[in-house]
């Protein structure tokens, strides 16, 4: 009787042991999804990317809660609540393709614009462009593939 009673321990101990390893494995696999882009970094050098595929777009930009988007810079303050010229920018920022910047340092230059969206609950995300680079929300700069900087001027011209 005794050896039966032992098998039976082993067999739970063998038994939780099993749920215990799933439970661990499946933990550590919806971490990996849930932070795979972090961890993996997912731009390569040298590969063109969209601004709207980035991390830092995805994560902090709502597109559906805009309730107006301004354009800044030293020497311009526009603002709109106008839902037809908050589709335009949005569809301009939805041009916008890079690559990654494999220098450690990157400086932008005076000359940048700030592309404002603002949120019903009163928060905002910030789109920098410059001549040669771009970034969304403070994160790490990108180069650009085309001229946005001189794209963005035009769109400013025909929105006012």
């Amino acid at each position: 009787m005794k050896g039966k009673k032992d098998k039976k321990k082993i067999s739970k101990v063998k038994k939780w042991s099993i749920i215990m390893a799933a439970i661990i494995l499946l933990s550590m696999a919806l971490v990996l999804l849930i932070f795979k882009d972090k961890i993996f970094k997912t731009n390569i050098i040298g590969e063109y990317f969209k601004l709207t595929e980035l991390t830092e777009y995805k994560e902090n930009v709502k597109e559906s809660k805009i309730k107006r988007i301004a354009i800044i810079s030293q020497s311009t303050n526009f603002e709109t609540e106008d839902k037809e010229d908050i589709e335009k920018i949005l569809d301009f920022i939805a041009t916008i393709e890079g690559s990654v910047d494999k220098s450690e340092i990157s400086s932008v230059v005076s000359n940048t614009y700030g592309i404002v969206l603002y949120y019903k609950n009163d928060t905002n995300t910030v789109i920098t462009i410059s001549p040669n680079k771009f970034a969304v929300a403070d994160s790490d700069y990108y180069n650009n593939k085309h001229a946005y900087y001189t794209t963005l001027q035009k769109l400013l011209k025909e929105l006012k």
